[in-house]
């Protein structure tokens, strides 16, 4: 598994970009990996997370939205937007929004590129300061 994990904005912003294939192993790894630096950080941290490389997953949506990993995370009281990025997945994580809003009361959102993710962001949290986006 390659990913990456940055805070965009100290303890506020977090991004986690995924790369190739996922086992649902990994995902709850990943997500057991993220629920502690949420906790580190401010009042409200926003997640972006990044699927512009056209990650595969061996969870169905059905799997993320029962897993346990997945309520932690969702539903942490530190956690403000989730803000998926895809390009060319984008109908799944249409998919996995509503799912998200549905079964685990969650605000997520799913746009195209970081800059969107980054305005849209700022339109739902005016306390966030501005940052510089510096993904690799």
């Amino acid at each position: 598994m390659a990913n990456s994990l940055q805070w965009l904005a100290e303890n506020r912003v977090l991004y986690v970009r995924y790369f190739d294939e996922m086992t649902g192993e990994e995902i709850n790894q990943l997500i057991n990996e993220t629920v502690p630096i949420i906790e580190s950080g401010g009042k409200l941290v926003h997640i972006i997370v990044d699927y512009t490389a056209n990650p595969t997953f061996e969870l169905s949506l059905r799997e993320i939205i029962e897993s346990k990993e997945a309520s932690l995370q969702f539903q942490h009281p530190s956690i403000g937007w989730t803000v998926a990025i895809s390009i060319g997945t984008w109908q799944y994580f249409y998919l996995l929004e509503y799912a998200t809003k549905t079964y685990l009361d969650a605000q997520m959102k799913t746009v195209k590129s970081i800059e969107d993710a980054v305005q849209f962001l700022h339109e739902q949290d005016a306390s966030l300061p501005e940052f510089q986006v510096k993904t690799e």
